[in-house]
């Protein structure tokens, strides 16, 4: 029963491998920003609760620009201070619907905004997830 289950992580690893070295091929190139944002992104936690192109346990981020007005200005005060935006309908929303709350990953400025390019580089390729 064990061993079944390792096979299918191993599976599903292989495929999100698989399926990220095909985006990284078809997609436009990133900037210097955006890559130093997705490895803010895989180091700092975020990729623990977010799937580009899926939902997890936390929201698909494709489209997180969209979502909100003055959305860089909204998504870097919560990275920054998640706890700042519980109080908003919408936030109430995602954590009620995903029983979990953003945690602060402390992350500094320079991180944010180069996390915020890599979430432009993801919605302008936003087709290949």
């Amino acid at each position: 029963e064990n061993m079944v289950w390792q096979y299918m992580i191993k599976t599903a690893d292989s495929a999100i491998r698989a399926k990220d070295l095909l985006v990284n091929a078809l997609s436009t190139p990133k900037s210097e920003m955006a890559k130093r944002g997705e490895e803010a992104f895989r180091e700092g936690g975020c990729s623990g609760c977010h799937v580009i192109g899926n939902v997890s346990s936390g929201p698909d981020l494709i489209g997180v620009l969209k979502r909100h007005r003055n959305a860089e200005e909204w998504v870097a005060q919560y990275i920054k201070n998640p706890e700042s935006k519980f109080h908003e309908l919408y936030m109430k929303k995602l954590i009620e619907f995903f029983n979990l709350k953003m945690p602060n990953q402390n992350m500094k400025d320079h991180e944010i905004k180069n996390i915020i390019e890599y979430f432009k580089w993801i919605d302008e390729n936003a087709d290949l997830f």
